[in-house]
């Protein structure tokens, strides 16, 4: 349940590392071949920053993992305005009383404190 509230669980698009590769191979064919180092040199620049890009996109995706913290679903809600007796229910309903959310996506539950 705590996958499908967290949307940015997903790997960067792997075309983007298949393309940088197969564009830099292609690079060092024509190189081979005798077209130029000009040519060389741009179409490995292109293929380089496909992949600089696949590589920017993961990592932001890693911190962005290792920033979510995860909701406890096993604590009782003790929130005095919505009055569920478990986390997951609020989970399901969303409820703006007792649960933090940051953007659209759910980081935590107030369960600590029963004034917030």
């Amino acid at each position: 349940m705590i996958d499908e509230l967290n949307v940015n669980n997903r790997h960067p698009p792997l075309w983007l590392l298949i393309y940088g590769l197969v564009i830099i191979i292609f690079g060092i064919f024509l190189l081979a071949i005798g077209s130029g180092i000009r040519v060389f040199l741009i179409i490995t620049v292109i293929g380089l920053s496909l992949i600089a890009l696949w590589l920017y996109l993961d990592i932001r995706n890693e911190k962005q993992k290792t920033r979510e913290l995860y909701v406890n679903t096993t604590q009782a809600c003790i929130c005095l305005i919505c009055k569920h007796k478990e986390t997951n229910i609020c989970l399901q309903q969303k409820c703006a009383c007792c649960l933090i959310i940051k953007g659209d996506v759910i980081i935590g539950h107030h369960s600590n404190d029963p004034s917030q």
